[in-house]
């Protein structure tokens, strides 16, 4: 028994367990985010139709327009980068292209992100200061923030889609187009036809 005991608190301080509840707790996160980030696009492209209607007085929406759409960005940054490494394993090197580009998109949109907001709050001022933000105004940070979005979710409906297999397939079905015609105007040519 004493030996039982040994072994599970060293399993316990090995902290693998904790690991896989890490892993799944992400894994759960960036797949709950691709539902949460289609809503928030729903939500905000009713909002401008609107002209500001749906959020303009509605602070528990916005809120949780806020909330959703960062906890479904910000979180999938790892994902994201996870994938892009096993794209370039399975050697489908236009997904790794895609996944790669749209890390280095949201890296650079939360860490401007964090930093603006670190800074404000050290300073005391709103992120939307030019103090904060210096040369680098707020519509170039949305429109970074909005790409990144767009193309998280774009990406993410490519997680099982072989892209290598689908050149492969393309080029093979470019051959066998490019072999037919060629054996049709060889044909017409010799008066096969």
């Amino acid at each position: 028994m004493n030996g039982q005991n040994s072994q599970r608190l060293r399993d316990f301080a090995s902290l693998d367990w904790y690991d896989e509840v890490v892993k799944f707790v992400f894994t759960f996160v960036t797949k709950t985010s691709e539902l949460l980030l289609a809503a928030s696009i729903v939500v905000s492209t009713a909002n401008f139709l609107t002209d500001g209607d749906v959020m303009r007085g509605h602070k528990a929406l916005s809120d949780a327009w806020s909330w959703s759409q960062t906890l479904a960005i910000d979180s999938s940054l790892g994902i994201v980068f996870m994938n892009a490494f096993q794209s370039v394993r399975e050697r489908d090197k236009i997904k790794a292209i895609i996944y790669f580009t749209l890390t280095v998109l949201l890296a650079t949109v939360a860490g401007l992100i964090t930093h603006f907001d670190a800074l404000a709050h050290a300073a005391g001022l709103s992120v939307t200061d030019k103090g904060v933000s210096g040369i680098l105004p707020l519509w170039v940070m949305t429109a970074l923030r909005s790409l990144a979005v767009i193309g998280f979710l774009l990406a993410s409906r490519l997680k099982n889609v072989s892209l290598r297999q689908f050149r492969l397939d393309w080029t093979q079905g470019s051959v066998t187009s490019q072999k037919t015609y060629t054996t049709r105007a060889t044909k017409c040519t010799t008066g096969g036809l």
